[in-house]
């Protein structure tokens, strides 16, 4: 419910994908209960590559999901300025 307000007023202009971090909302923990960042960047990736396909994407995230972008970006700077176009 985070995203209630900006999903209604992006959605109708673009293609949103809100990813359910593991261990939140409905989403089960990890079976090995790894919450480290390196993990759910690569966890970012697999959803990435699910949904998104080549880009181009704006990758959108608030406190964790800040933080997840941000270790996205330094596990993956190939992705940066490619399929990845900007980081809010």
């Amino acid at each position: 419910t985070e995203w209630y307000y900006l999903r209604r007023q992006l959605g109708g202009r673009y293609r949103l994908v809100a990813w359910d971090l593991p261990g939140l909302g409905r989403s089960a923990s990890p079976a090995d209960k790894n919450f480290g960042l390196d993990e759910l960047a690569a966890d970012l990736r697999a959803v990435l590559d699910e949904a998104a396909g080549r880009g181009p994407v704006v990758l959108l995230g608030h406190s964790i999901g800040g933080m997840i972008a941000l270790t996205f970006a330094r596990l993956y700077p190939g992705e940066l300025g490619g399929r990845v176009a900007g980081l809010v």
